[in-house]
């Protein structure tokens, strides 16, 4: 998994063990637990914790709202999303998206590498 936030490397070709079963890939990211379904040109995001969970939506060239719940006070925040590239690979996928917050927008870029073991 590759992940930067504004050019600012999160994670740098960093091994999870996860499952993949049909468009679904799953993985524990540290205390995190990431599920990625791929369904034709959308892809759903979800990332829970024991104190939050993110629900982001991505299709290419779109706004899209995600969804920030925070469970110690039981409310859910509204994320701005907007995708610039979704590019699938045999055994790669890899987002462009920004994060839009009080009209600043915060770069994402996310790619993931698997293979499928059978």
């Amino acid at each position: 998994v590759d992940l930067k936030e504004n050019e600012k490397s999160i994670f740098n070709n960093t091994h999870f063990c996860g499952i993949k079963v049909n468009n679904k890939i799953s993985y524990h990211e540290d205390k995190i637990m990431v599920t990625i379904l791929i369904d034709d040109n959308k892809i759903i995001m979800k990332r829970t914790s024991s104190d939050y969970k993110i629900v982001l939506q991505f299709e290419a060239n779109k706004k899209t709202i995600g969804q920030y719940f925070l469970n110690n006070e039981n409310l859910w925040l509204p994320l701005d999303i907007f995708t610039d590239t979704i590019l699938f690979g045999d055994s790669s996928l890899q987002i462009n998206y920004s994060l839009i917050q009080d009209n600043n927008p915060t770069k994402f870029f996310f790619r993931i590498k698997y293979e499928v073991v059978e």
